[in-house]
């Protein structure tokens, strides 16, 4: 039996929840136990965005680990395009392409690499994608920080997904650049426990008490709190987003279970209880401007904070 995962540009949180839900392979197994293949399908999608491309790179890999044969359908949409530039669809054949030198995409230089992240692979992953952008992009911009930046990104993930009692231990990281409003995204999506989850769990282990999803999300973005002890994570991951990317003028959004957290272009945090929506994991982007917005622009940026 095949089952067909009709993939879309989702733009709100309930919409992409229940895609991922409703096509994860644990789900379909279930009710399809005689699976044999899984084929998606991208009609009537005319863009993606980084954070559609890790949660969808996460959902594939649940089948592509249990040996569940892979295929696209092919279409002339701009999507189908962009993910056969970036070497996504590549990914998901009998055997994934070893990654070549600076983990660059060959097709298309304004993306840099879907990773299925590995903390061993993660300092030479952020060097090469700072040298990559550095270089090709922003040669007369200081990005110093952009390693930093994807640093405390995957040692965020790495906490969550590769957690002991994390169902899944596998992220997914990418970056992408938009040359023509100017604007660097990075995401990064893993389908472990969930901060919220996580983050109770450490307060079980203090005998605390628990938090509320939208309150367990607010702890974890507070300086010097860290729901574990390792040495790369002092307390400090999110905080540093939050405070470098206020200074930057950029927005960080994350996505996990139950809950919601932007911080805006103008410094502004804003929390979001989503009840009943099960989001798999965690979703964190990153997006910083380098040049003046038009006000279609800002219009998309306003679109884009509500898109989960």
């Amino acid at each position: 039996m095949q089952h067909i995962i009709p993939f879309n540009a989702y733009l709100t949180s309930p919409d992409l929840a229940a895609f991922l839900l409703e096509n994860r392979y644990v789900r379909v197994h279930a009710t399809a136990p005689e699976l044999t293949s899984v084929r998606i399908t991208l009609e009537g999608t005319h863009t993606v965005k980084p954070h559609h491309v890790v949660s969808l790179a996460c959902l594939l890999e649940e089948y592509y680990a249990a040996g569940i044969p892979i295929a696209f359908t092919p279409c002339a949409t701009p999507a189908y395009g962009y993910l056969q530039n970036i070497g996504f669809l590549d990914m998901w054949g009998t055997e994934r392409p070893t990654a070549h030198t600076g983990f660059t995409p060959m097709d298309d230089p304004t993306a840099f690499a879907v990773w299925k992240a590995s903390p061993e692979l993660m300092t030479d992953y952020v060097l090469s994608a700072y040298d990559h952008f550095k270089y090709r992009f922003f040669e007369d911009k200081d990005i110093s920080f952009l390693p930093t930046y994807l640093t405390e990104l995957f040692n965020n993930v790495f906490d969550h997904a590769f957690a002991e009692g994390a169902t899944e231990r596998s992220a997914f990281g990418m970056l992408q650049y938009y040359p023509t409003t100017k604007r660097l995204f990075a995401s990064v999506s893993d389908f472990g426990m969930g901060i919220s989850t996580s983050v109770n769990r450490f307060l079980r282990s203090r005998q605390e008490s628990e938090l509320l999803p939208m309150e367990a999300l607010r702890k974890a973005t507070e300086l010097h709190f860290s729901s574990h002890s390792r040495p790369h994570n002092k307390g400090r991951g999110l905080d540093t987003l939050r405070v470098g990317l206020t200074a930057l003028r950029g927005t960080l959004t994350i996505q996990t279970s139950h809950a919601l957290y932007h911080l805006s272009r103008d410094g502004k945090e804003s929390l979001h209880s989503l009840p009943g929506i099960d989001f798999p994991g965690t979703t964190v982007t990153i997006k910083l401007s380098y040049g003046d917005l038009e006000q279609d622009s800002m219009d998309e940026i306003q679109e884009e904070a509500a898109l989960f």
